[in-house]
């Protein structure tokens, strides 16, 4: 009944750009179809791993400031650590940063080069490939718009995207 009263208050026009509702998963496909609906979610914004060793340096120099770890290291010599952590998670990266700064603070010394690389070679990340590119395969198939992805995924056909659905699928129930 809760569900029901949701998705009647979500469907009813009144409501139309008087109230958001922001929906969180990374398993779309456990959500009943009748919610994911235009006129219910009508903007639909797939969120992936960092992809570039840049965009990875970001959320690592992001974790260093949050956290005010002292460090040496210049953005390019963070970059040029990440590049090495393709398929990270920001959990990921954060785990690395924060490993990397006890590190640091175990020799007694701000966070550096040294201690960074000793944190990446360190950190043992999640192995759930299948998984992972499932659920990145997901979030292809429900985003509500083309130029919301990234460019890798921009020109895939719906039957694309279907058929490396079923097959990661199958990867995981194998």
């Amino acid at each position: 009944r809760v569900i029901a009263r949701l998705k009647e208050f979500m469907s009813d026009p009144e409501n139309r750009g008087r109230v958001v509702f922001i929906l969180m998963t990374n398993r779309p496909d456990k959500l009943d179809s009748d919610i994911k609906r235009p006129g219910r979610l009508d903007r639909k914004i797939p969120f992936f791993y960092a992809e570039t060793a840049a965009e990875r340096a970001a959320v690592i120099a992001a974790i260093f400031r949050r956290y005010a770890i002292p460090c040496t290291l210049s953005a390019e010599a963070i970059e040029e650590a990440c590049a090495a952590l393709e398929g990270y998670s920001n959990a990921d990266l954060e785990a690395v940063a924060l490993l990397a700064a006890e590190f640091a603070e175990r020799a007694g010394v701000p966070l550096d080069a040294e201690r960074l690389g000793q944190a990446i070679g360190d950190f043992m990340p999640p192995q759930e490939t299948a998984m992972l590119r499932y659920m990145e395969m997901l979030a292809v198939s429900e985003t509500s718009r083309r130029s919301l992805l990234p460019q890798r995924f921009r020109t895939l056909s719906a039957q694309d995207v279907q058929t490396r659905l079923a097959e990661f699928r199958r990867q995981i129930n194998s």
